[in-house]
């Protein structure tokens, strides 16, 4: 689909009618983009209403307003959550279409991306989603990193030395069992890689495509700042989450400086003393790094 976006966006031509129905799946090995009734060379003003509403971009909806490629990059990101989800856009909602689009118009509503989706794909349907077109990226830009991403799949992991992975299963069991006794069963077995893959410190630059630690400000590769603490706070605790529905526990709680009591992590007040005078996100990111790491290398003690 990101092919077919970038040679008709390379080509001077918008789809303006992009959705999963106009999505054709063959029998054997491709997948075409079908429906180019409404595709026409770009303009800056366009006809409203051309396309299918659920899967519209906010600035279509917009009565007199222009718009360009990246209105097929926000019906793209509305296909990724279907695709997360397996659901249509704004399935189950008690709102009606007309009150749907005009939340989707004024950027308060978006379609549900799911609480499985790898972290990843999140990103690139809420990139491809916001409200300000000229946050999106283009359609090469897209190619570039699902290609990037098939790679890093495509690569075989290094195999744990049957020695080291048992270790690593039995330390890991026992740190998961919260101080269980030896009699219990656990049904569940972790390599010693598993904590260090699910909840990675590390971050990829979107411009120049390279690794870096999250808590960086600016990437040292291109030099492009790095998005706020405050999102990247969030996006690891959503790391930890997933970690944890897979059975891997990370405390995401802070002591507080005064009553020594924990807090979450994300609080601006202690709900035991009150004490107000929390640290800022940048510091938190820093401690839930630390915290993070320390748990991907509990596993391999002893």
């Amino acid at each position: 689909i990101a092919n077919a976006l970038a040679d008709l966006h390379h080509n001077g031509l918008l789809h303006r009618d992009l959705k999963s129905h106009n999505v054709l799946l063959s029998s054997t090995n491709y997948i075409k983009v079908a429906d180019l009734g409404l595709a026409r060379t770009y303009a800056s003003q366009m006809t409203l209403g051309t396309g299918t509403l659920l899967w519209t971009a906010p600035e279509v909806l917009t009565r007199d307003s222009s718009y360009d490629y990246a209105a097929d990059i926000y019906s793209f990101g509305v296909i990724l959550t279907e695709l997360s989800t397996l659901k249509v856009p704004f399935e189950g909602m008690s709102l009606s279409q007309w009150a749907i689009m005009d939340e989707v118009r004024k950027g308060t509503l978006r379609p549900e991306i799911g609480d499985n989706c790898p972290l990843w794909l999140r990103q690139l349907a809420t990139d491809c989603m916001a409200q300000d077109p000229a946050q999106r990226p283009s359609a090469q830009k897209i190619v570039t990193l699902l290609d990037r991403q098939r790679r890093v799949e495509d690569t075989p992991s290094t195999p744990v030395p049957a020695k080291a992975a048992t270790a690593a299963t039995a330390n890991a069991a026992a740190a998961l069992s919260n101080g269980s006794n030896g009699s219990s069963t656990s049904n569940k077995s972790f390599s010693a890689l598993s904590t260090t893959s699910l909840v990675s410190t590390a971050m990829v630059c979107p411009l120049c495509q390279n690794s870096h630690s999250i808590e960086a400000e600016t990437c040292p590769d291109c030099g492009s700042p790095t998005p706020t603490p405050a999102m990247k706070l969030k996006g690891l605790l959503q790391r930890v989450a997933v970690a944890k529905k897979r059975g891997i526990d990370i405390t995401t709680t802070l002591p507080c400086f005064v009553c020594n009591e924990p807090y979450p992590i994300m609080a601006t007040v202690c709900e035991e003393c009150e004490f107000d005078e929390l640290p800022d996100d940048a510091e938190k990111l820093r401690l839930l790094v630390k915290i993070v790491e320390r748990a991907a290398k509990a596993p391999m003690a002893g």
